[in-house]
């Protein structure tokens, strides 16, 4: 019985569509077939068009960037003349220079570390940096 009642209501909505669509056809074409038997003839005549006039005005320059250097500096003053000194007197002492110890020749490598001497211990961070959790881990209290 569903399959007979929806068969039914399946060509109602059609017949109605098909008629409506019909109607709508003819009052147009009816419609159309009213204006052309009413109307006025053909225009045959020449008219005159107007067409519209203007001037193009150019837009004025967009204004120059104003100039902002700095105004040039005064010449600084000559460098005072140079003063020749005389030589230092022969009575005057001069504290020798000191130089230190060469290292021994059989050292090689580099200085401060011995051939049987080896470097022991962890390297040390210098920075310890925090971890950063997502949300939703430190609110269940997970790490690593």
């Amino acid at each position: 019985m569903k399959g007979k009642h929806h068969t039914v209501r399946w060509l109602k909505r059609y017949a109605l569509a098909l008629t409506v669509g019909g109607v709508a056809a003819f009052s147009l074409l009816w419609v159309m077939q009213f204006l052309i038997a009413t109307g006025e003839a053909a225009i045959t005549e020449h008219r005159e068009t107007h067409f519209l006039e203007f001037v193009r005005v150019k837009p004025d320059p967009p204004p120059l960037p104003e100039d902002h250097r700095p105004e040039k500096p005064e010449d600084p003053p000559p460098p005072p003349p140079r003063i020749i000194q005389d030589p230092l007197d022969p009575g005057t002492e001069v504290t020798p220079v000191i130089k230190p110890p060469a290292p021994p020749a059989d050292s090689g490598g580099i200085a401060g570390i011995h051939r049987d001497q080896t470097l022991e211990g962890e390297f040390l961070p210098l920075v310890r940096v925090a971890p950063d959790y997502p949300l939703s881990a430190l609110r269940r209290g997970l790490e690593g």
